[in-house]
């Protein structure tokens, strides 16, 4: 009997395909449909076909098409061909549902490229992620990290200094865009000491370039004012100057003697 002629007419039930004897028979070429359980064990050559099957286990079998099927189990790692034949996904975001890997080859050793991996909505277990060079963009919003630690490793910084000589300071700390990480003031004189911080490439000119952040050091005092593991950014340059009166436009010079020093990338 033809394994064709058991299969057709099988409305319920299971049916498995397995190995047959040898010689000529050992070749056969099967077509499945409308059954509810198929499991392809081990034939020696010919093809296996099924379609419209709740449920499919295939072993080892030279080559297997399956199409309009829901569930399919590959129990071989060395069958030599699966075809599945599927609908195309529609353009855009397409819902797959949940798809479980249990084993997959090692990558080879070097750089794999993955392209694009999105996370869409609700929690997704991603594990260990690490990136050894390059740039991680962000869209939309990371939050609620639970477990491990996330450390910000701040960039070698240099350092700045100034004193002040009697006159009113003014100097670049750097000349383009930059981090400012901290700067100490060290107020050794008898009157109160304002530091302004300026967006500017170059020294700025006292009285006329407006500050964004004045630091109030107090006299005989010193006062180290820090501004986190990432820094204050500053998108054109950066620039100091220190007067004895708080106004933005104030050239008074300052009592010599107070020093300024910074860390900044």
């Amino acid at each position: 009997m033809e394994i064709k002629d058991l299969v057709e007419g099988l409305n319920s039930g299971s049916i498995t395909i397995a190995t047959r004897g040898g010689g000529a028979e050992g070749t056969e070429n099967v077509a499945v449909t409308n059954v509810p359980h198929v499991i392809v064990d081990t034939l020696p050559a010919g093809s296996v076909s099924v379609s419209n099957i709740p449920h499919v286990i295939v072993d080892t079998h030279p080559a297997v098409t399956v199409s309009g099927v829901p569930h399919v189990i590959v129990d071989s790692a060395t069958m030599p061909t699966l075809t599945v034949n599927a609908h195309a996904l529609t353009a855009g975001a397409a819902a797959i549902g949940t798809v479980g890997v249990t084993a997959l080859p090692a990558l080879p050793a070097g750089s794999n490229s993955i392209g694009t991996v999105v996370l869409g909505a609700g929690a997704a277990a991603v594990g260990s992620v690490t990136v050894a060079s390059g740039t991680v963009t962000t869209v939309g919003t990371v939050s609620n990290i639970t477990a491990g630690n996330v450390t910000a490793t701040p960039a070698a910084s240099t350092a700045y200094s100034v004193e002040s000589t009697a006159a009113v300071i003014a100097a670049s700390i750097k000349a383009s865009a930059g981090n400012l990480y901290e700067i100490t003031v060290s107020n050794v004189t008898a009157t109160a000491c304002y530091a302004k911080l300026y967006n500017k490439a170059s020294a700025p000119a006292a009285g006329t370039d407006t500050p964004i952040m004045t630091l109030q050091v107090l006299a005989n005092t010193s006062q180290t004012f820090q501004f986190g593991a990432v820094g204050k950014r500053f998108s054109t340059g950066i620039a100091i100057g220190a007067t004895a009166l708080a106004v933005k436009t104030d050239t008074t010079v300052l009592a010599a003697g107070v020093q300024i020093s910074s860390s900044y990338i």
